[in-house]
């Protein structure tokens, strides 16, 4: 008799197990693209995620108009491929943080604008926010983008006050050590060897490139301001954070970066960044809405914005200049390790850290074209004896 009673029972789960998928997906299933000249974006309903290609033919960019049948034309991933969730926004309200992605307070859904342009839809009792997805093509005076643009609705019966913040889980430059290159208001730029927050008024963007830190090396940039952005509008985030990325995740809404600490989280990741931007609190009246414009550029390109003549040297020149500052700023970290009040705990992690950043700049080193630097390869070797020295106790 069990067994007479299997398949009917079999089949009933079935249909109970297709009813809950119905309930808890969001209502359509299908996922949308658009693209921008070379860049071409993927709206992934059933995680209310997206992921960002750069559609290239060797080191140069390919528009949708030309060579779209050749082989030769491959799309790299400009945020981490294997999972889209891990780039994110967050919402906080009276000291509560809530991911709308995953809250189940909200219902989720992807639409199509009465304007043609894919957003996710995110709506609770109390807000509603629309997350819309703009192409812009590059033009003469900008680069291809795609404007991420939020609208914050209170659908609530009193004031409202919200701070965003996203977290972009890159990964283009972890391989070569350069987790992110942020472009100075004087035309120079300043490359992060370890976890940094700065103020975004002083510079112009923030670019995440796979090879190098020339402008010439494909990636992405987010500029900080419209006037930078080109055609696209782009709201001006009051911190940008570069850090490792599962220690962002871990500390809720906002992170504060040890000085000299690096991008690695041992024993759960190793040489694993994210860029975070964070925008202001602003208070939103019932039935009103607040808007917030995030741009992605493709870079590099004749669209992008001109750049001084001090970030237009050879690439190699830029590159030996880079390694420099990174070894100086090891050294001074090495330094600040050594004369450091530590437990041995916490002494034997910073070691970790210190000694994998180096590795990591020794492998970098190792992999670029041209003839290898020996005595910076020293340098870096005589960092790692004099850590050795001041080994700590393992906790």
């Amino acid at each position: 008799m069990v067994f007479m009673n299997y398949r009917p029972f079999q089949t009933l789960m079935f249909k109970i197990g297709m009813l809950a998928l119905t309930v808890l997906l969001p209502s359509t299933l299908s996922a949308m693209e658009r693209t921008a000249g070379a860049l071409r974006v993927e709206l992934l309903p059933t995680t209310s995620s997206f992921q960002i290609y750069l559609r290239t033919q060797g080191d140069s960019l390919v528009r949708t108009s030309a060579l779209q049948s050749s082989e030769s034309v491959r799309s790299i991933p400009l945020l981490y491929p294997d999972d889209p969730t891990t780039s994110f926004f967050s919402l906080l309200e009276d000291g509560r943080v809530y991911q709308p992605a995953r809250d189940r307070s909200f219902r989720r859904s992807l639409i199509e604008t009465d304007t043609g342009y894919p957003a996710f839809v995110f709506a609770s009792r109390d807000i509603e926010v629309r997350q819309t997805f703009v192409p812009h093509p590059g033009r003469r005076v900008a680069a291809d983008a795609i404007e991420i643009r939020f609208e914050i609705f209170n659908s609530s019966t009193r004031p409202r006050t919200i701070a965003l913040r996203y977290v972009l889980d890159t990964y283009l430059g972890e391989a070569s050590g350069i987790h992110g290159v942020l472009e100075l208001g004087n035309g120079n730029q300043q490359i992060p060897s370890h976890e940094i927050s700065v103020d975004p008024s002083a510079f112009r963007a923030v670019r995440t490139t796979r090879d190098s830190a020339a402008p010439s090396s494909l990636g992405l940039r987010i500029p900080f301001t419209t006037e930078e952005a080109g055609a696209a509008e782009s709201s001006t985030p009051e911190k940008v954070l570069i850090a490792n990325w599962r220690r962002v995740l871990e500390a809720g809404w906002d992170y504060s970066p040890v000085p000299g600490r690096g991008f690695s989280y041992p024993p759960y990741s190793r040489n694993d960044s994210a860029l975070v931007l964070f925008y202001p609190e602003t208070t939103i009246n019932p039935g009103e809405k607040q808007q917030i414009s995030i741009v992605l550029q493709a870079t590099p390109g004749e669209l992008t914005p001109p750049r001084t003549a001090a970030q237009t040297e050879e690439p190699v020149t830029e590159l030996a200049r880079a390694e420099t500052e990174t070894i100086r700023e090891l050294e001074r970290t090495v330094a600040v390790f050594e004369q450091a009040a530590l437990s041995d705990a916490q002494r034997f992690q910073r070691r970790i850290e210190l000694v994998d950043a180096i590795i990591s700049e020794i492998d970098r080193s190792v992999r670029e074209p041209g003839e290898l630097n020996e005595p910076d390869l020293l340098k870096l070797e005589q960092l790692l004896q004099r850590l050795e020295q001041n080994p700590g106790d393992r906790p």
